[in-house]
């Protein structure tokens, strides 16, 4: 599905319109990422099966928050395994 375009032409001079037009940009994109369906089904082939998915680690604060250390160490294992998979995938020479 595509997104909804660019914003208009008018450039927003003042603080609080520049703010509004974040707000606008950030609502869209979040509006964007929501209408498109994740893919179900399999796992790609090469998957390790202690790969944390991502359904484990959705509900983690983003509020800069303390995490725990376990928390801090799944999510950091999971983008070690996410980016050797997507290495070995589309870059297998490196």
């Amino acid at each position: 599905m595509p997104g909804r375009g660019l914003l208009d032409d008018a450039f927003p001079a003042g603080p609080l319109a520049r703010l509004g037009r974040s707000f606008e940009a950030t609502h869209r994109k979040v509006q964007d990422a929501n209408a498109i369906p994740r893919p179900a089904g399999p796992e790609p082939a090469g998957t390790p099966p202690d790969l944390i998915l991502r359904e484990e680690v959705t509900t983690y604060p983003t509020n800069f928050a303390p995490m725990a250390e376990a928390e801090i160490e799944r999510l950091a294992l999971r983008g070690e395994e996410l980016t050797h998979l997507l290495v070995e995938r589309w870059c297998p020479d490196l």
